[in-house]
């Protein structure tokens, strides 16, 4: 018989090759099937030159004041003390 540990390392180092080939096999498939390419998609091309925007000179020098804080009564507030 087998010790625990003997197939737990076929299943740890099973793994990995097992999904690999089953990704390869469905992207056989969808070549085949429906003609789409992994190759083909826009993402893998990179980048095309020239429509990169420029890259600011300096950060903006200050940043916008922060929102003030809601007043009593406002709905979004939980009410507070006990009304009954």
């Amino acid at each position: 018989m087998e010790s625990p540990v003997a197939r737990g390392a076929v299943i740890i180092l099973a793994a990995p090759p097992t999904v690999t080939g089953i990704a390869l096999l469905e992207l056989r498939r969808l070549e085949r099937r429906y003609g789409v390419r992994p190759a083909d998609h826009p993402a893998a091309r990179g980048p095309l030159p020239g429509l990169v925007p420029p890259v600011p000179a300096q950060a903006p020098e200050s940043h916008p004041a922060p929102a003030p804080a809601p007043g009593p009564g406002q709905p979004h507030i939980p009410v507070q003390g006990n009304r009954s």
